[in-house]
């Protein structure tokens, strides 16, 4: 189902660009992935995306100094305070304590052992993104670690995920009531020290080779070569202002 009007507790729900220049990188992923853009009358560079008419994404203005822009992931919960202390109970780390967003929802950030950063979302006004995995939309969110074995000890006591090793790849699948939410992969060794533990955003595009030709014209980076996947073929890139992000084409839609 791509149209969503609501999460289930423990489910992917909302991605958000942090960026140096949001007009600049608007009109870059307008390009790339089709999106319109609506910016906050705060005059802060906060924003909405859309795509045909419904909520893509997020996008704010990051400083120059001390945030480096990035794709964030939120997971949506029933009850923020409650998934807060799992995460210090399990050896994460909270970076934002909850806070209210308004009418929209509460939001806490925390790092998880390996120092991933991940979003918590309790939704009110706003559930999250309206569509996934469609062209043009996010469709999958993923855990890039050093060690599997932390992530597959911290996150089952987070958000209740279970893990499921890919067979014949260095993979593994959360699932969450039988519904597969999100992954996770090793870093490979020769990434260190370069890439940080982090969670990767995905983006279904209809040719990932096409697309990327877009993304460098732009200004951005092929961080990956070109690989085929069960569910389709991916590569990984940044945006010119540095956030990492994947597109995918061929893309299988999970239950």
């Amino acid at each position: 189902m791509s149209d969503r009007t609501s999460y289930a507790p423990g489910t992917p729900c909302w991605v958000q660009l942090g960026t140096l220049d949001p007009n600049v990188a608007a009109s870059f992923y307008g390009d790339l992935l089709g999106w319109t853009v609506k910016f906050l009358p705060d005059d802060e560079g906060n924003g909405l995306f859309f795509l045909d008419g419904k909520y893509a994404a997020g996008i704010r203005r990051v400083p120059r100094e001390g945030t480096a822009p990035a794709w964030e992931s939120y997971i949506s919960t029933g009850d923020i305070d409650a998934t807060v202390g799992k995460v210090e109970a399990a050896g994460g780390k909270v970076v934002v304590a909850p806070i209210q967003l308004e009418e929209s929802g509460k939001i806490a950030v925390f790092a998880d052992p390996e120092g991933a950063h991940l979003n918590i979302w309790e939704p009110l006004d706003h559930a999250g993104a309206g569509v996934v995995n469609e062209l043009g939309a996010y469709c999958w969110n993923e855990l890039n670690t050093r060690d599997k074995a932390v992530a597959k000890n911290f996150y089952p006591q987070v958000f209740g995920w279970q893990p499921r090793e890919s067979e014949g790849e260095d993979y593994l699948e959360w699932t969450l009531e039988g519904r597969t939410v999100a992954g996770t992969r090793t870093l490979p060794p020769d990434a260190a020290p370069k890439a940080a533990p982090h969670w990767l955003v995905y983006f279904a595009v209809a040719d990932v080779e096409k697309s990327a030709s877009v993304v460098k014209r732009a200004g951005g980076e092929q961080l990956t070569e070109f690989a085929d996947s069960p569910a389709g073929r991916l590569a990984v890139f940044t945006d010119p202002w540095g956030a990492r992000f994947a597109l995918i084409s061929g893309l299988v839609e999970r239950s």
